[in-house]
């Protein structure tokens, strides 16, 4: 799967039930390693979505729901 910068920024985050959430604001990528390690989201201060956390990830984000969205220091 290959997704762009340009193309995640911005997508919104919807829970199984298509219900709307939010919308992903950053990408937060461990340096050494490139490796994704969550999703800032316009949810709140410092919120985030976990990787593995994403059940579908096409032009919309999907998540099991709002308990997915954690604090950032959680990640």
């Amino acid at each position: 799967m290959e997704r762009y910068y340009n193309q995640t920024v911005g997508a919104l985050v919807v829970t199984q039930a298509k219900v709307p959430l939010t919308n992903v604001t950053n990408i937060i990528i461990q340096p050494e390693s490139g490796r994704i390690l969550g999703f800032l989201v316009a949810a709140g201060n410092n919120k985030v979505i976990s990787p593995v956390d994403i059940l579908n990830w096409k032009k919309e984000i999907t998540i099991h729901d709002a308990e997915d969205i954690a604090d950032l220091e959680d990640i």
